[in-house]
């Protein structure tokens, strides 16, 4: 089950503006939600039946966490990660030391 969404990227000439939109229409407020490690093959499976279209991520490190980068029928592009900002950030920052 996803437990909640990480981002979504929209493109937008105003920032401000944008913003309010998606406070006002969808009571719209940043998260911080990770995908659960477990539940990454049922999606990958479910994606892989549905003949969706699934592009080939970009390297990671382990630590990163996994990601599935696919299109929807109409061509947009998701990505599901396992992984978070600070599992990432911490990541970094260890192999920065090393």
């Amino acid at each position: 089950m996803i437990s909640g969404i990480s981002h979504i990227t929209f493109i937008v000439e105003d920032l401000e503006k944008a913003t309010k939109f998606f406070k006002k229409v969808f009571d719209a407020e940043e998260v911080y939600y990770s995908g659960d490690k477990t539940f990454y093959d049922m999606y990958l499976e479910r994606i892989q039946r549905l003949g969706l279209e699934i592009k080939e991520g970009r390297n990671r490190i382990d630590e990163e966490g996994r990601s599935i980068y696919f299109y929807d029928y109409d061509n947009h592009l998701f990505e599901l990660h396992t992984g978070t900002l600070e599992s990432r950030l911490l990541s970094y920052k260890e192999r920065q030391t090393d």
